[in-house]
This record gives C-alpha cells, sequence and structure tokens, in this order.
C-alpha cells in the first residue's frame, strides 16, 4: 500500500465565476507543481477538474506515487483536466480510480494538452451522474458523456497502463479519442491492459470498441 506524505482533501469549489480545480488550479503560464506520495482525494468543482485543473498555457504538473481518488467534477475532469493544449501532465506511479464527471466528459481525466505516464492505473471512474451507471431521471438517450477513464483531444502517452472498469453513458468507457487527438499505450514491465469498461446508453453499446475505446468528435 502506498504511503502518503501529504494530502489533498476535502476542497471544493461553488459555481461563483467559474468553480474549476476542486483541490488545486493551476493559472500561471510556465508555472511548475511537483506532488510526491500525495492523495488528492473527495473533492469537488462546481464545474472542472475536481483534483486539479491546469488553466494556463506552458504549465506543468508532475506526479509521483500519487493517488487521485473519489474527486467529483460537475463538467469535464473527475480526476484532474488539463485544459490548456500546450501544458504538460507527467504521471509515475499514479492511480486514478473512482473520480467521477457528472455532466461532461474524463471520469478520470480530461486532456486537451500532452499528458505522460509510467505506472499508471486509471479504474473505476465514470462519466455518467449515477455510480452505478443506471439512468435516473434527469439522463435522457440524447445525453453524448463521453470517455469514463479518459477524454483526449491532446496527447496522451503511456507505458504499463491499467485501464479497467470505467463507466460511459454514451462512448468510450475507459477511452475516448477526439478528432485531432493521438493516444500511445505500450508495455515495459508489465503489459498494458484496457478492459471491462462500460458504456450505459449507445446504439452500438454491446460493441466491445465503444465499451472500451471510442474515437471521432464529441
Amino acid at each position: 500500500p502506498a504511503t502518503f506524505r501529504s494530502t489533498i482533501q476535502d476542497n471544493h469549489t461553488i459555481r461563483t465565476n467559474e468553480g474549476d480545480g476542486g483541490g488545486f488550479y493551476v493559472e500561471s503560464a510556465n508555472t511548475i507543481v511537483n506532488l510526491t506520495d500525495v492523495l488528492v482525494t473527495a473533492n469537488t468543482a462546481a464545474d472542472e477538474g475536481a483534483g486539479f485543473y491546469i488553466q494556463s498555457n506552458l504549465a506543468r504538473v508532475n506526479l509521483m506515487r500519487v493517488d487521485l481518488t473519489a474527486n467529483r467534477a460537475e463538467d469535464n475532469g473527475g480526476g484532474f483536466y488539463n485544459a490548456s493544449n500546450g501544458s504538460i501532465v507527467n504521471l509515475d506511479t499514479v492511480l486514478i480510480d473512482g473520480n467521477r464527471s457528472t455532466t461532461e466528459h474524463g471520469g478520470g481525466f480530461r486532456n486537451n494538452g500532452i499528458v505522460t505516464g509510467r505506472l499508471v492505473t486509471i479504474t473505476n471512474n465514470s462519466a455518467n451522474n449515477t455510480v452505478s451507471g443506471i439512468a435516473n431521471a434527469t439522463l435522457t438517450n440524447n445525453l453524448d458523456l463521453v470517455g469514463g477513464g479518459i477524454y483526449n483531444s491532446g496527447t496522451v502517452t503511456l507505458e504499463d497502463a491499467v485501464i479497467d472498469n470505467n463507466r460511459a453513458y454514451s462512448r468510450g468507457g475507459g477511452i475516448f479519442n477526439a478528432t485531432g487527438g493521438v493516444v500511445t499505450i505500450t508495455s515495459n514491465i508489465i503489459r498494458s491492459s484496457i478492459s471491462n469498461n462500460v458504456i450505459d446508453q449507445n446504439s452500438d453499446q454491446n460493441d466491445q470498441q465503444w465499451r472500451n475505446y471510442g474515437n471521432g468528435g464529441g
């Protein structure tokens, strides 16, 4: 089990202006944030990026032995949202588990920039407003909540990754790769896997592609 020296927990934003970045918010260009042996858990964002949100271009967030768990964003990026196309998130031995985006995309994370990682586990995240995935009265079949584990429109490169048991309402239970996005997953120490991901509503919901990996617009 991980040993955490610091915790970012139970922080909340409210929708008075933007409501982004429940755990922390990176605003300035060329900012570097380093987290080592940190638990980021149970943070909420009234808008985007419950664990953290990167707004600025050329910012960099480095996570080593970090768990991002049980964070919830009303919109994009339950675990985190890398919003700028020039910003970078580096993941080294990171768990992204049990995070939710309730009305938009990217339960584990949404990426518009660059995400690189090794030994990354992305499990039990959802782009859906119910934990179980059973639609409630506010969900209708025309909702397009995609990317239960990852929503990517930038570049994601992962080595030794496990993407398992994530859920989206519409497409890409594990990964949704938007038009122009690039996802590369390789294996070195362990065999990377994308498995057991689920979608709730789609005309092709029994198709393995939609459950694990959705590709296209959105």
